[in-house]
């Protein structure tokens, strides 16, 4: 089901209304302090047969096929398995051993598998090995480190950008001080100059983190902040999502 993007101020007001698919991504949340992110490997089989009678590896879980593979059969004796897994999906071989600090996706087109670090900060990449001369490919996705980006240093003497080029709905400066302006048109405009919008503050800590937004006329508003990994931020309160489409440094137009 589709839910409304509302195009506000930033938050409050109606200005535009865009669609999307979803509301509120679950992760890559900004938070009060830098956090640690769980590692992802993509894991790729193409190219990758399994002759009979020989094995392939990946984070301790063995799969001996009993009869020749395909890339695709063997991917899929990898794929939706929680940590810990001693057995999956494959047909025509045999599994030994766990997977073991891991946890896999399903196979996309390509023939990749997402693994993901069941522990967060920096692991080693997840352990491939075959029988045969090939073996699978790993590929770092994303880095598991603590994140110096916080809430603080993503706001404070920026300017958030709601719209997009020539359709600003809002391009509003948050001041050290907690004040928010709205650049509008620039401080030289007779009509729609830069002025003072509302407020805004930073409370709570890891996922409870949340920017609150008080405007000209209404109470104080909650969001929690995601980095969507494009330059664009959502802002999501309940089912409401405002994508903020960058953020830019210092008081200053989009």
């Amino acid at each position: 089901m589709k839910k409304r993007v509302i195009f506000i101020g930033l938050l409050a007001g109606l200005v535009g209304v865009g669609e999307v698919m979803a509301a509120c991504p679950g992760t890559k949340q900004i938070q009060t302090a830098g956090t640690a992110v769980s590692e992802v490997n993509s894991v790729n089989f193409t190219g990758f047969n399994l002759p009979e009678r020989k094995s392939v590896t990946i984070g301790r879980l063995r799969f001996s096929s009993t009869r020749a593979l395909t890339p695709t059969q063997v991917a899929a004796a990898f794929a939706n398995l929680k940590d810990g897994a001693d057995s999956g999906a494959g047909t025509g071989g045999n599994y030994s051993g766990r997977l073991s600090g891991w946890s896999s996706g399903g196979v996309d087109g390509s023939l990749n598998i997402l693994f993901t670090s069941s522990n967060t900060g920096d692991v080693s990449r997840i352990d491939v090995s075959a029988s045969g001369s090939a073996t699978p490919k790993v590929t770092e996705v994303i880095k598991g480190s603590t994140s110096t980006v916080t809430l603080s240093s993503l706001l404070t003497g920026n300017t958030v950008c709601v719209g997009s080029s020539g359709n600003w709905a809002a391009q509003e400066f948050h001041k050290s001080s907690g004040t928010l302006t709205d650049w509008k048109k620039g401080a030289n405009d007779p009509v729609d100059k830069t002025s003072d919008v509302g407020t805004w503050s930073i409370s709570g800590s890891g996922t409870g983190s949340v920017v609150s937004y008080s405007y000209t006329g209404s109470g104080p508003t909650a969001y929690t902040v995601y980095d969507n990994g494009n330059g664009s931020y959502s802002f999501c309160n309940g089912s409401t999502e405002t994508v903020a489409s960058k953020i830019v440094a210092g008081q200053v137009g989009c």
